[in-house]
């Protein structure tokens, strides 16, 4: 097995992290949306207790969704 190291400069590791946090951010929404819409859940559990009618996990979304958007905007993005 051949072992390969490549070196990145920050700029490019920042990159592939906004990258990522956004991917994260934007599934959260479409999460939060189909939610919204009563097309499916994202589960959320509440010290094992479910949520029947979901406010509880649109809650937690919302929240999930402003923490990706507070991180993104340390580096300027949104």
């Amino acid at each position: 097995m051949t072992k390969v190291t490549v070196e990145l400069e920050w700029e490019q590791t920042d990159a592939i992290v906004v990258t990522q946090l956004k991917v994260a951010r934007d599934e959260m929404q479409r999460c939060l949306d189909a939610n919204i819409a009563g097309k499916e859940y994202f589960r959320v559990y509440f010290n094992g207790q479910d949520d029947p009618d979901g406010s509880k996990d649109r809650l937690a979304l919302k929240g999930m969704i402003a923490s990706f958007n507070d991180v993104l905007g340390y580096w300027g993005k949104k």
